[in-house]
């Protein structure tokens, strides 16, 4: 690597940063500073990829960014420097948390980890957690005017995906369902996903996978603030910020604020002139405050979340002639406190613990109101009216060795054990009996070795008693093989385990729109998952990367909870004798570093339902994704355009003649975005249009209805929008 060195005379003195290769300057270097006295701090370099050399000693400095291998060098006072940094494809390997021993790079990981970074989120524009996962091969979604939208992975989909803020379970389950439009993305830094059960390191609720949200963090001892807001023609219109700061006399406590309000008007396809609409008026308000203080080799963080959402679904007037409509209120409010402690001990032991408290309320409000004058009081009928309530307490520890200091070791034995105690509780007018708890208590342990030759294989299990269900072992084993320095093979084997949730052994949800029962007699899931998949690359100049990511997926699950009609009008949870889902993924990407990624993708479902005596179903649906990435750092400017196909997807039940399968009709998604930064990349603004092919109302074919009564069309999008956001960064 080559330094050039030359002295301003007369002229100030810069340190900059150049791309090995192609000469371009490096935007925004990162750039550490270290004086002979101790003092470290950090200074980012300009749109030129230089920085003012202000030092007033000799120091050391070190240059840093995504896509480039880092280097070091002595600065003097006085004198310019330029560093070239050579490309690093290995560089653009995120780091990931999720399920391992400790921080490992992805590309190090047993399992396959995929990964969302906040500048995707930001440049596609997304605000919600549905938005962000849209375009993700073998992640279906699906909307419900109530329950909102809902997910699946690999075929599964409920209760059978775990989703995480910091490793802390997302609390409030409607329908099975967890709204992913209640999760704001404005405090995201990355989301992980694991696809598969995760039931040694998770639990109940993950035989399908996790998707673990990992939060901005405060760092460093100068204060950072930003101011976001978005709005979109269908009626969207958001602002949010955050400060992250240092707590005023005391440098070591990092505190951070985020603040934010999401608005949506309300949306029809076909403007009517009636007060119904097909996506009710949605509001919704989040804070997340966090500090973190140093304790001994670690360090302590407590984190407050809440968020509001306030959904109108507003009736049509009684009669022609009635100046009176009846309007429900759908009012959820989540509250989540947290404590976390990491802390290497030393160079191969690692200690974290978690405790949780998360709180969940829901209340649907019966209105009448008088479209003449404005007023409204609540209707005195009494079974309109309805208030759900869950809570729960959660800690989790972990205590992990590696004898080389690496989260992924590459020589000898590494190992992790753990505990995991939970307890959650559900109240409500429409739980049986008022309130009802279901206790967990579990250990689990792994054990990774590396047998050499790039082998390196990772057994565990996890043994668990639930104050409701008779647990059963659940083991797992995990191979990987390092076949050279650009191809890697995995394998992974997972045993599932996932009790009745509360909601689904008592509670009773009865309305205009749904009629759905819990069964206290349901058994507990078991499920099998195997795996296997290669994972290529190759980048021989540094400048031209390729990629190829194929795997296979097979499931079993034995007891599957799905809904039954009952009768003509009721449903009520049963198990089904045993589901399958297995198939396969492939995607592939091309990047001509540092400007322009393309990519494609591929995948296939099979899935089998059977009810027992002979009543088997089955169900093949395809899916297709492509995308193209362009972005010239010299210029300030980028663009992207996502494409996905979706085809059929399943919708399973049983009736009076056995299982009855009916699908959800297939769609194609394309949306397309620009991004331009201003003020030394200050100021980041975004255009993009979503839904461009206009899908709104999907077709249910062959379908019973499901818990629904009536009803041949789900909403899937709000039609074609555009949008525009903005964020200063200070």
């Amino acid at each position: 690597m080559g330094l050039l060195w030359a002295v301003g005379a007369g002229a100030q003195t810069t340190i900059c940063a150049v791309d090995a290769q192609t000469g371009k300057p490096i935007e925004y270097i990162h750039l550490l500073f270290e004086e002979q006295g101790g003092r470290r701090w950090l200074q980012v370099g300009e749109i030129e990829g230089c920085s003012p050399n202000q030092i007033e000693r000799p120091a050391r400095v070190t240059a840093t960014f995504v896509g480039y291998a880092s280097t070091s060098d002595s600065v003097w006072p006085g004198r310019s420097l330029t560093l070239r940094l050579a490309p690093n494809s290995q560089d653009l390997d995120p780091v990931v948390i999720t399920a391992q021993f400790g921080p490992t790079k992805a590309a190090e990981s047993l399992q396959n980890v995929r990964t969302i970074d906040a500048q995707r989120l930001q440049e596609r524009g997304a605000a919600t957690l549905d938005q962000a996962l849209n375009d993700q091969l073998n992640i279906r979604l699906t909307n419900d005017g109530i329950f909102g939208s809902s997910i699946s992975i690999q075929g599964l989909s409920g209760e059978h995906v775990k989703i995480l803020v910091d490793g802390v379970p997302v609390l409030g389950r409607l329908d099975g369902q967890i709204d992913l439009s209640q999760i704001p993305v404005s405090s995201i830094e990355r989301i992980e996903i694991i696809e598969g059960p995760m039931s040694v390191s998770y639990g109940s609720n993950a035989l399908a996978g996790v998707i673990n949200i990992i939060t901005k963090k405060s760092r460093g001892s100068v204060p950072e603030a930003s101011v976001e807001g978005l709005y979109e023609s269908f009626g969207q219109t958001n602002l949010n910020a955050r400060i992250s700061t240092p707590f005023p006399g005391y440098r070591d406590l990092q505190t951070q604020l985020i603040l934010g309000r999401n608005f949506f008007d309300g949306w029809s396809a076909v403007d009517t002139g009636q007060r119904s609409m097909d996506w009710n008026q949605k509001e919704q308000w989040f804070a997340d405050a966090a500090l973190t203080h140093p304790l001994g080799k670690g360090a302590l963080s407590t984190r407050m979340q809440w968020n509001q959402e306030l959904v109108k679904d507003k009736g049509e007037r009684r009669s022609p002639y009635s100046d009176y409509a009846f309007d429900t209120w759908f009012d959820t409010r989540r509250a989540t406190g947290s404590l976390n402690y990491t802390a290497p001990l030393n160079a191969r032991d690692r200690l974290e613990v978690l405790v949780s408290y998360s709180d969940f309320l829901r209340t649907n409000t019966l209105y009448n109101r008088n479209l003449v004058e404005g007023w409204q009081e609540i209707s005195p009928e009494v079974t309109s009216q309805d208030t759900n309530r869950a809570a729960q307490w959660l800690s989790r520890g972990t205590y992990s060795r590696n004898p080389d200091g690496k989260a992924d070791t590459t020589s000898g034995w590494a190992w992790q054990l753990g505990y995991e105690v939970s307890s959650e509780r559900a109240s409500g007018d429409r739980i049986e009996g008022g309130t009802r708890r279901i206790d967990d208590l579990a250990a689990f342990g792994s054990l990774r070795w590396n047998m050499g030759r790039g082998w390196t294989v990772q057994p565990g299990v996890r043994v668990a008693y639930n104050s409701a269900f008779a647990s059963q072992p659940v083991p797992s084993i995990h191979f990987k093989w390092v076949a050279g320095k650009n191809l890697l093979f995995r394998a992974n084997y997972a045993r599932g385990f996932r009790a009745p949730s509360l909601k689904e052994l008592y509670l009773e949800f009865v309305d205009a729109n749904h009629n759905l029962y819990g069964n206290p007699a349901l058994q507990a899931e078991v499920g099998h998952h195997a795996e296997a998949g290669l994972d290529w690359s190759y980048s021989g100049d540094g400048v031209h990367r390729f990629s190829l990511k194929p795997m296979v997926f097979f499931n079993r699950v034995y007891d599957q909870i799905e809904l039954a009609q009952i009768d003509p009008v009721r449903f009520s949870y049963v198990n089904l004798a045993s589901t399958l889902s297995a198939g396969g993924r492939i995607e592939g990407s091309y990047e001509i570093h540092p400007d322009f990624g393309f990519r494609l993708g591929a995948a296939l479902t099979h899935q089998d339902f059977d009810a027992g005596e002979g009543q088997t179903r089955s169900f093949v649906s395809p899916e297709y994704s492509a995308g193209f990435d362009y972005w010239r750092p010299s210029k300030r400017f980028g663009f992207q355009v996502t494409y996905r196909y979706q085809g059929e997807t399943p919708l399973v039940g049983l009736g009076a003649a056995g299982v009855e399968l009916g699908s959800l009709e297939d769609f194609h998604y394309l949306e397309c975005s620009a991004t331009e930064k201003f003020w030394k990349g200050k100021v980041q603004w975004t255009v993009g249009a979503r839904n461009l092919l206009d899908v709104e109302n999907l077709n249910i074919s062959n379908a019973s209805g499901g818990v629904h009564a009536g009803g041949t069309t789900r909403p899937m999008f709000r039609g074609r929008s555009v949008f525009t956001s903005i964020r200063l960064s200070l």
